[in-house]
């Protein structure tokens, strides 16, 4: 489970699904600083051919920018790595069946990847 201590998943209003996240035993989960509360720019990860986006939350439009930046959860694959084999898992990976809206994912690996 990714935290910050600019982030406030309450401010979640939904989650953007670039594909089906329940395919995957794991997704790495960060948060990330943007200057705006929706969307996702091309672009904004370097290195695209090593970081797949397989999600991201977007804000309320009452979200409050609480230092220059919005904070906001992104879920990804480093590729070309993940996922890992077996039960293993990296540190920042979290349980796609636990994403919730506005509340903290589980840390892990679910038992069906």
């Amino acid at each position: 489970m990714a935290t910050h201590p600019h982030a406030d998943l309450t401010e979640e209003a939904r989650h953007i699904w670039l594909e089906d996240p329940r395919q995957h035993p794991y997704l790495r989960e960060g948060i990330f600083a943007f200057g705006f509360r929706v969307g996702l720019p091309k672009g904004c990860f370097p290195n695209p051919d090593r970081i797949k986006v397989v999600g991201y939350a977007e804000l309320s439009l009452t979200a409050v920018k609480p230092t220059d930046a919005f904070f906001r959860r992104v879920w990804y694959l480093k590729l070309p790595n993940d996922p890992f084999d077996g039960s293993h898992s990296p540190g920042e990976a979290v349980k796609p069946s636990s994403i919730k809206l506005g509340k903290p994912s589980e840390e892990g690996r679910d038992s069906w990847g």
